[in-house]
């Protein structure tokens, strides 16, 4: 479980096939990360497999890269939000995160508007329903606020703090995101389905 605040950046130091997997190598700097744990990778919860120094090695299955945008953006150098796991002394300051990604989508628009920038996500439909005003929403493992819902697509703010500590600084339009809608407003919404189907 995390809380979407982003506490470091790791670099992606390399990639090697894995089977029908992958295994990466990311160099994260300051962290007492140890073989075992899990950890949020711009979203994802990965298992550290084996620590030397500052690298660590996570393997990526192939339903995880299908189900992400690992499957299409993984690249040597590439910036990735790092997030530990949460403890009970831990301060939640975002929302509850579990790292299980709903789907991954492109980038439509990124604009400035003042100090934030303003970034359009393509929506896919099905999961609208767990999408809209006021919602909390986790990018790339960032706990975001969804200021506008549209047809097919949704609008977050990124005030200047997280688009300086997070990898958004680095996005492009057309680049791929990774996308957890709220498990507790899924599990709502299912409930009540389940229910009244």
């Amino acid at each position: 479980m995390f809380t979407g605040i982003i506490e470091k950046k790791g670099i992606l130091k390399n990639i090697r096939k894995k089977s029908k997997g992958k295994e990466i190598i990311v160099e994260l700097k300051n962290s007492d990360l140890k073989e075992g744990d899990s950890v949020n990778i711009d979203g994802v919860c990965l298992t550290v497999e084996q620590k030397n120094k500052n690298f660590y090695k996570f393997y990526i299955s192939e339903k995880t890269l299908k189900n992400t945008k690992f499957g299409k953006d993984l690249k040597i150098g590439q910036v990735l939000n790092v997030e530990e796991p949460l403890t009970l002394e831990k301060y939640v300051g975002g929302h509850l995160i579990q790292g299980h990604i709903d789907f991954f989508s492109k980038i439509k628009s990124i604009k400035k508007r003042g100090k934030e920038y303003e970034f359009e996500i393509e929506l896919k439909k099905e999961f609208k329903p767990f999408i809209f005003k006021n919602a909390s929403i986790a990018i790339d493992g960032i706990s975001l606020t969804v200021q506008e819902i549209k047809s097919r697509s949704f609008i977050i703010m990124i005030i200047p703090y997280t688009f300086e500590k997070t990898n958004l600084k680095y996005k492009k339009v057309g680049d791929y995101v990774n996308v957890e809608c709220d498990f507790i407003i899924k599990g709502v919404i299912n409930f009540f389905k389940l229910k009244f189907d």
